[in-house]
């Protein structure tokens, strides 16, 4: 027995996928997709203040003149710099996307 007396679930129930548990819930109904996806949705806001803050932060703790040893400042450094380029891509590919796009043809 587990939780509040209730019996404990099969090794067979808990490999069932989400919308597998979910139709023997409601009877065989069609789960939507969006509903059935592992992933939570991101936040634009977020993400973006995060992509925004961290690589600066990074960046400061490598060029700080507190008492870091070198090998800290270069970590530092390598995060900043590897935080920078994902945003960097993702400009890119949406700038690229749009151009495809109101160009009418590849580019």
């Amino acid at each position: 027995m587990t939780h509040r007396g209730q019996p404990r679930e099969s090794f067979a129930e808990l490999r069932k996928s989400p919308r597998e548990r979910y139709a023997d819930w409601r009877g065989d109904l069609p789960l939507p997709e969006h509903l059935v996806s592992k992933r939570r949705p991101l936040d634009p806001v977020r993400g973006a203040v995060l992509m925004l803050v961290l690589p600066f932060s990074a960046l400061a703790a490598a060029v700080s003149p507190d008492g870091w040893p070198w090998w800290q400042r270069v970590l530092a450094f390598l995060a900043a710099l590897v935080l920078s380029v994902y945003p960097t891509l993702l400009i890119i590919g949406y700038w690229r996307l749009w151009r495809h796009r109101t160009s009418g043809g590849p580019s």
